[in-house]
């Protein structure tokens, strides 16, 4: 008799009653493996191995219960581990109102996925049935929602379908109807005192006018939300699906993602009571008297008792060579803006440490966090991260990519310095909302290609940023229909089979290139300043510079440098202390070279006065001098560009961003804007006898690019904030730095796997570091071994993956999958 073995498959008309099973006999899975050899040798048996995993029926439950989740280190860098294997990269949640699409799940689950989130609410009342409560998060939570009963449908709908999930909650944490009337202290205040519900529903964060605002400084709030948290946990643990269950994703704020609730008419938060206890609190742990603040604000009548909330009129104020707060006059300034950041991390950090409790530590707990893409938003609580960096209690960090030119031709970037995460041992699971043609006209603007082929394209970029970052993400399908269509379930299951052996090799950087942002210094800088360097330069230009940099935070940066890196790029290294200025300086060898963009090292807190360019003289060894006055910051470049760097191709500008804007919150593919010019109210610019000006001011003879050549380093000044991608590259070859391709398309990479964003049909070269095997993983083949470079035609707008190393290694990887128990059981 033939060995069979019970797989379960789709039915022909998917009632959502589960799946059917039924016997495959050995012949007809020897006939199945051959027919599916769509990578051959290596990514065949993976396929099967996951489809029977996700199929087999007859699975004990004792078998079910036996898993254990964690983050491990795997390939180097913070990975899921899922019964001691690697696990990745993708997951997967559905729309906002928590449905679950029992077609969509089966596809993904047949795939290779294992891991989903699942919507819930932490209650913060007693009442759940109170005609006084009612769901406000109405993206989130169906409208009749009654206790747990939504959150068990849920689970149990997805386990009909896919037995063996593995479920990551995401919590939501709502307040009663009346809870600004009980608690008028703890809910949103704006400047102009008002605190009811929404003033402007059509443009606010979330569109719900009755909708009370609560303030996530209010400890009624976060006790209430504790509370709800440990009924919630208490509730799964009790729950005949609690096995499944192994994290908790922890969101608040407007969207979920911690961010204070507010209109976007320009009034500024949050003045509750709450808030001023709260700072007030917070000013009394770290200066204990007043005297101690009074010399630290330089402020002889403040008092602890007295402080209040700074006005947006205070925030906006940049006194100090048009750019930067006035230190120490404006502490005050400086304190709120950390006080914003340290507050919220002790908030999340104490809710994580509430499921830590209740679930025995065996829980997973992450959160939306780190979002420095918006730092122009600095109430918003994301520029000092240190406080949840090294809390114990958090294992994992969320955030959209990017939305600005994110879309076909774009750039996605994750919002975070990534290998400070990862020397932390966190883990960054990527919220990849990357929509699709069947996302409809609404959602051009946020991304949404215009065809099937090109929408496979932009799921493939995404997840190819995903998977060559070492990072994990999960596919969110906010409205149905995103990922419907066969085609891209289809892409979407070769994509988790590649990322599952992806995740058993090297996923280390592979650069020469790093990238430094400054905390402190954000706090410090004017909005503009900030976001155009840590933002727009970031989306629009390092990504096309020839190889994929590495981003890490200054406090960081000693660790940085025993990676041994050619070049370092210091985005906003405004606000230095002597011992950051001491490891950079231990940098300056080898034949490194440094870039300092704008004002690097003009601050330093431990002289007087704090803003100086001697400061940044003794930083960049180049003499500094500043003009007042608004004026652009785009250049001309001189005669000794061209023979210190090479040509400059014309009509790309120096000093000013110039790539459309076709993707974001205003802009769309058939209605582009042109970004904004860069301007600064004042400019520095070289004045020094021993550079070499390589570019200067329009209208002006002041150099504000320049190198200098030192024995054993090179020094290079930008002084404004568009460095294009040409000129990096340019930058790059000067330091020695290894380039993968000498042209602006979008590249991302790590140890094993090397990913390309075409945005220009042509022949496409690309250069390694040194001979290997390559593999196409998207279009299986192998391409050539121990080759040093390689050449591919490529459409505009197309993703391409390849490996890059050993292909005993590519196949080891495999191998390990098809020692797994599925693979063992289709062998029977």
């Amino acid at each position: 008799m033939q060995a069979q073995a019970v797989v379960c498959t789709r039915p022909e008309s998917y009632g959502g009653e589960g799946a059917v099973c039924h016997m495959v006999s050995a012949a007809t899975r020897r006939k199945t493996r051959s027919a599916m050899l769509w990578l051959p040798g290596v990514l065949t048996a993976i396929w099967l191995a996951w489809a029977v995993t996700g199929g087999v029926c007859t699975a004990s439950a004792a078998d079910q219960r036996e898993r254990v989740v964690m983050i491990g280190s795997q390939g180097g860098v913070p990975t899921l581990m899922v019964n001691g294997k690697p696990y990745g990269p993708m997951f997967y949640t559905g729309d906002y109102r928590g449905n679950i699409d029992q077609a969509q799940v089966w596809y993904l689950y047949q795939g290779g996925m294992r891991v989903f989130f699942v919507f819930a609410n932490a209650e913060t009342n007693d009442s759940p049935d109170d005609p006084a409560y009612s769901p406000p998060y109405r993206w989130v939570l169906a409208d009749d929602w009654r206790g747990y009963e939504k959150l068990d449908q849920r689970i149990h709908s997805l386990l009909q379908v896919a037995p063996d999930a593995k479920v990551i909650i995401r919590v939501w944490f709502p307040v009663r109807l009346d809870f600004g009337l009980q608690h008028p202290g703890d809910v949103i205040w704006f400047e102009d005192g008002h605190n009811g519900p929404w003033t402007d529903p059509s443009t606010a964060f979330i569109k719900d006018p009755s909708w009370p605002r609560y303030s996530i400084y209010s400890s009624v709030w976060q006790s209430e939300a504790e509370n709800g948290l440990r009924a919630l946990i208490a509730h799964v643990r009790a729950a005949d699906y609690s096995d499944h269950v192994v994290g908790y994703m922890l969101t608040a704020g407007a969207y979920g993602e911690w961010y204070p609730f507010g209109d976007t008419g320009g009034q500024a938060t949050d003045f509750s009571p709450a808030a001023v206890d709260a700072f007030r609190t917070w000013l009394q742990q770290k200066y204990g008297t007043d005297e101690a603040l009074r010399q630290a604000w330089n402020d002889p009548s403040v008092t602890l008792g007295g402080v209040t909330i700074p006005t947006r009129q205070q925030r906006d104020v940049y006194d100090y060579f048009g750019s930067f707060l006035e230190l120490p006059r404006r502490q005050y300034i400086f304190d709120y803006y950390s006080f914003c950041s340290d507050w919220k991390a002790r908030v999340i950090g104490s809710l994580a440490r509430v499921v830590k409790e209740e679930t025995d530590g065996k829980a997973l707990v992450g959160a939306f966090y780190g979002d420095l893409q918006n730092v122009q938003y600095l109430e918003s609580g994301f520029s000092l991260f240190r406080r949840l960096l090294n809390d114990p209690a958090i294992d994992f960090w969320s955030a959209p990519p990017t939305y600005e030119n994110r879309g076909p031709g774009g750039t996605p970037t994750i919002r975070f310095p990534l290998e400070t995460l990862k020397l932390h041992g966190k883990l960054w699971i990527d919220e990849t909302d990357a929509r699709t043609v069947g996302a409809g006209p609404a959602e051009v603007r946020f991304g949404a290609p215009a065809s099937l082929q090109e929408s496979v394209e932009e799921l493939r970029k995404f997840y190819s940023l995903i998977l060559t970052r070492g990072v994990t993400g999960y596919w969110f399908e906010q409205s149905p229909g995103w990922y419907a269509s066969p085609t891209i379930r289809e892409a979407m299951a070769q994509m988790q089979q590649i990322g599952q052996i992806g995740v058993q090799l090297p996923r280390q950087s592979a650069t020469d290139v790093a990238v430094i942002v400054d905390q402190e210094s954000l706090l410090v800088t004017k909005n503009k300043i900030t976001t155009e360097l840590v933002d727009k330069l970031k989306v629009d230009e390092l990504f096309r510079m020839g190889t994929p940099p590495d981003f890490y935070e200054m406090d960081d940066l000693r660790q940085a440098a025993k990676r041994g890196y050619r070049m370092y790029i210091f985005l906003n290294a405004f606000l230095l202390n002597q011992e950051e200025r001491r490891v950079i300086d231990s940098l300056k060898r080898d034949g490194n070279v440094l870039v300092f963009f704008f004002a690097p090292g003009l601050g330093d807190p431990d002289t007087r006065p704090v803003w100086s360019t001697s400061n940044s003289e003794r930083l960049t060894g180049m003499h500094l001098a500043y003009r007042s006055g608004w004026h652009t910051l785009q250049m001309n470049p001189t005669a000794a560009y061209v023979s210190t760097l090479g040509e400059m191709p014309a009509g790309i500008p120096i000093g000013r961003f110039y790539r459309p804007i076709t993707t974001g919150f205003t802009a769309t593919p058939e209605k582009p804007q042109s970004p904004p010019p860069s301007y600064a109210s004042g400019y520095f610019y070289v004045d020094d006898p021993q550079s070499t000006a390589l570019a200067t001011y329009v209208g002006t003879a002041d150099a504000g690019f320049a190198i200098r050549r030192f024995p054993d380093w090179t020094s290079v000044y930008f002084g404004g904030t568009a460095l294009p991608a040409v000129t990096l590259r340019q930058l790059a070859h000067l330091a020695g730095a290894h380039l993968y391709v000498e042209d602006d398309d979008v590249i991302y990479g790590n140890q094993s796997f090397l990913a390309l964003y075409v945005t220009k049909t042509g022949v496409k070269t690309v250069y390694l570091a040194k001979p290997a095997d390559v593999y196409d993983m998207f279009d299986d083949h192998l391409i050539g071994a121990g080759i040093d470079h390689f050449q591919f035609d490529a459409e505009a707008n197309s993703t391409h993956l390849f490996f890059i190393g050993k292909m005993s290694d590519l196949e080891s990887a495999s191998k390990s999958q098809e020692g797994s128990s599925a693979s063992a059981a289709l062998e029977e």
